[in-house]
């Protein structure tokens, strides 16, 4: 891949700024400050997108540290060449609005793209990418660090993809998929599974319990139902014995007492007799005295009114003779005849309705008297003997509540139930556990003879990749000697890499480790093991070799020889970003053509 253009839209201080490239080296020069490594960032944006990290280190996270100071959208644009075909690439960076668009220059088509750019395009991944061709003085350690970082680095790097690395990929694959299979977890959910069937041994003893139980139950409510039947039957015989009784001595205080009063009654209604014949006596005279008193207001009122009607009914038909009314007065006198006849009549009526009522309104009342006194005496009896029956307490009844013993014996009946429900459902779960347990112990199985199968062949490929890594240290310790060999003329021509990754060089015929070295020379050696494995181990596309300020521990001479080097470096691509002149001088001095950009 060679970058031809780059038009930033927004991206950290720069805004709507455009950068052209050429292939070979490409010097980047700027002060501090310039805006070096905001470009460098940018490019390794475009081509992997910008880190975004979350919580608190989203604070510092590149997303963040580059996000626009002067506006415009949050991108750019990128205009590269792989293969001789050139291409455009856009991408927007916003959370909001994230995109990436790859299109053909030429027809102006947008090409698909299968999730990140660098599938798409088949060159190496990010990680891969930062480990070798992305310098920065960050990457550049020293210590013990710079030992362990090589190993991880190196471990890395063996699975780039090349031919001398495929046992070492194998085993690491075996051995995932042993970890995958690993028996640890199914042993864990097994003996989980072996606990909870133990806990379900006693299934068939609480559902034996619970039988019995519910049997006991139905036995209390069937001896309950009697009992209370025979309660029931013999209260209402004891009510019906009670009754008979309280008739009984009803009667019997009745009879007593009744004789007692007869006598009384008797000599009462004797009286009783007497004064009604007494009393009729004095209604006779009474009688005979009102009656001759009506007879004379009789004889009086008769005279009066006979002479009154007789006198005006004569008048009137005189009146109608002179008249010469003759019918009329006639029948007027007639008239005044039968009113008269009849006014008497009824008068004499009355008198001896009113006598007769008299007599037999009082004589009603008194026998109406006697019967109440009578039927109040027995009343009274048979209150009296109501009253020493409830207070009789052998005749009192206990009052039995079945229904509440009932209820109580229903609602056993019912937990019981539930309880025998729950139990179906264990055993139930009992039987899947049991299916369960039985495939899980299959699969393990299964699995262990997988895992052996992984061991043997993990075995096998131990000693090969211990043969293929003598071939990867001794082709991978050359190509860095090489580059050593060039950078410090011939200071340090053998760097030997062991299997454990630690780093050994030749000085005054003996071998001393990197913690014996200078600062310079470890950078120096660093800087060739990343160009070694970027030349050994790169796979797809190339991509630009991006360098920001990693010669700062260089001294002048192998700065020269590490230029030099890069100069004839067969590599599409160089990008140096520094603030340090002596590069522009050491590369116009040696001649080499390289694209310069000052900020």
């Amino acid at each position: 891949m060679i970058i031809r253009k780059i038009i930033i839209e927004g991206f950290g201080k720069f805004h709507r700024t455009a950068f052209e490239f050429d292939s070979g080296i490409n010097l980047v020069y700027g002060a501090n400050e310039a805006g070096k490594t905001t470009c460098q960032q940018f490019l390794l944006a475009m081509l992997y997108d910008v880190e975004r990290l979350r919580g608190k280190g989203a604070k510092t996270d590149s997303y963040t540290r580059y996000y626009p100071r002067y506006g415009g959208r949050y991108g750019g644009i990128m205009d590269f060449e792989v293969n001789g075909k050139e291409y455009r690439l856009q991408r927007i960076f916003r959370r909001e609005k994230r995109e990436l668009h790859l299109y053909e220059k030429e027809t102006g088509r947008e090409l698909p793209i299968e999730k990140e750019l660098f599938t798409t395009l088949s060159f190496m991944n990010k990680e891969q990418y930062m480990e070798t061709l992305f310098m920065t003085p960050n990457h550049l350690k020293t210590g013990t660090y710079l030992k362990e970082e090589l190993n991880r680095y190196t471990n890395r790097i063996a699975g780039t993809g090349s031919a001398k690395f495929d046992a070492l990929e194998a085993i690491r694959y075996l051995q995932g998929e042993k970890r995958k299979n690993s028996s640890k977890k199914m042993e864990e959910e097994l003996n989980q599974i072996r606990t909870t069937l133990m806990e379900y041994e006693s299934l068939p003893e609480q559902k034996k319990e619970l039988l019995e139980e519910e049997k006991r139950l139905e036995e209390q409510i069937k001896q309950l139902d009697l009992e209370e039947a025979r309660y029931k039957e013999a209260l209402q015989s004891r009510q019906r014995e009670q009754e008979r009784k309280v008739e009984q001595r009803v009667m019997e205080l009745y009879e007593k007492e009744a004789k007692a009063k007869k006598e009384q009654w008797e000599l009462q209604y004797k009286k009783f007799l007497e004064e009604k014949k007494r009393l009729e006596e004095q209604r006779k005279q009474e009688e005979l005295r009102l009656q001759a008193k009506l007879q004379e207001e009789e004889q009086i009122g008769n005279g009066l009114n006979s002479s009154g009607i007789f006198g005006i009914c004569f008048i009137a038909g005189l009146f109608g003779l002179l008249k010469e009314w003759y019918l009329p007065s006639i029948i007027i006198w007639i008239l005044g005849g039968f009113a008269f006849f009849f006014t008497i009549y009824q008068k004499k009526k009355e008198r001896k309705n009113l006598r007769h009522n008299g007599s037999m309104v009082q004589l009603e009342s008194e026998n109406e008297e006697l019967a109440f006194n009578i039927d109040l005496g027995l009343k009274e009896i048979e209150e009296k003997v109501l009253a020493e029956e409830v207070n009789d307490e052998s005749i009192i009844e206990q009052q039995v509540d079945y229904s509440a013993m009932r209820m109580e014996i229903d609602q056993k009946l019912f937990e019981n139930h539930m309880k025998q429900r729950y139990l179906l459902e264990k055993e139930e779960k009992k039987r899947h556990l049991e299916v369960e347990y039985q495939n899980i112990k299959e699969e393990q199985k299964r699995l262990e003879g997988k895992n052996h199968s992984a061991d043997l062949a993990i075995s096998i490929l131990k000693k090969l990749s211990s043969k293929i890594y003598d071939e990867f240290g001794n082709s991978f310790s050359e190509e860095v000697s090489n580059i050593m060999t060039a950078i410090t003329d011939h200071r340090y021509e053998r760097v030997m890499i062991d299997e454990q990754m630690g780093i050994l060089v030749e000085s005054d015929g003996g071998f001393v480790g990197m913690e014996s070295l200078s600062l310079g020379t470890v950078e120096q050696i660093y800087f060739a093991i990343r160009m070694a494995a970027a030349k050994l181990f790169m796979k797809g596309e190339p991509l630009p070799i991006l360098i920001d300020d990693s010669f700062g521990s260089f001294d002048e001479e192998r700065l020269g020889r590490t230029l030099d080097f890069l100069s004839k470096y067969d590599y599409p691509q160089i990008f140096v970003f520094t603030c340090d002149k002596r590069i522009r001088d050491i590369l116009i001095n040696q001649r080499t053509e390289f694209s310069y950009l000052e900020l």
